[in-house]
């Protein structure tokens, strides 16, 4: 009985998970998600930036002879293109600091 009881200790401690691998990984994550963190506030930053000239980007374009219509299609498409990119790194970031959370569960850490 006691050997089957040693056994079952034995592989479960074998089957468990690295601590030192997932402990390296967790401090990778959070690497990764202070990243993905700077690049969702620089997309941000961009995307207000573009919202906030867009008037004068229009001017511009109509200056090198678009109509107004055109001046604005054209900056409005790209700071709709830019929106995506904001999105896509929101998501990102969320998606990142989710796989940090699972891995802080399994070493049972705050």
């Amino acid at each position: 009985m006691n050997a089957r009881i040693l056994i079952c200790c034995l592989i479960a401690l074998g089957c468990g998970p690295d601590t030192a691998a997932l402990r390296a990984q967790l401090a990778k994550q959070e690497h990764t998600v202070a990243r993905a963190q700077a690049e969702y506030a620089g997309a941000r930053a961009r995307w207000k930036e573009m919202q906030d000239s867009l008037q004068i980007k229009i001017r511009q374009n109509q200056a090198l002879g678009m109509d107004e219509n055109q001046a604005r299609a054209v900056e409005e498409a790209l700071l709709e293109s830019h929106r995506t990119t904001v999105k896509a790194a929101e998501q990102n970031l969320k998606h990142q600091r989710a796989y940090l959370n699972q891995l802080k569960q399994v070493l049972g850490s705050p």
